[in-house]
């Protein structure tokens, strides 16, 4: 399994790695991150969803959304929960339309199905 090394932060004095597992790469070879292990920062580390995807956009990385919205359910998240929760993030990093046509998939895929 590949991983890629996103950002040096700092817990405690102590400098660690934010690794997170790839899961492919596109067509414009941007790299895909396992949606899987985003959630893990967010569920297991405590690390907020903004501050991932701050680090995420900055190098033009790509997320496995609908593996993010499995694991969560898999998790005992609530659906609209955990939309509400990517929709306040999104609007902040990703521009309008690039967040509304992720939001749209994702509703199809888990709410409409």
């Amino acid at each position: 399994m590949t991983k890629i090394y996103i950002k040096e932060i700092r817990n405690g004095g102590k400098k660690k790695g934010l690794k997170i597992e790839v899961n492919g790469v596109t067509k414009d070879n941007k790299i895909v991150l396992s949606g899987k292990s985003i959630f893990r920062f967010m569920d297991t580390k405590g690390l907020p969803l903004d501050f991932i995807l701050m680090n995420i956009c900055k190098e033009s990385f790509i997320i496995d959304w609908f593996e993010f919205i499995e694991t969560s359910l898999s998790n005992n998240w609530r659906i609209s929960g955990t939309l509400t929760k990517l929709e306040e993030s999104f609007l902040d990093y990703y521009d309008k339309d690039f967040s509304s046509e992720i939001l749209l998939r994702l509703r199809k895929r888990f709410l409409y199905s």
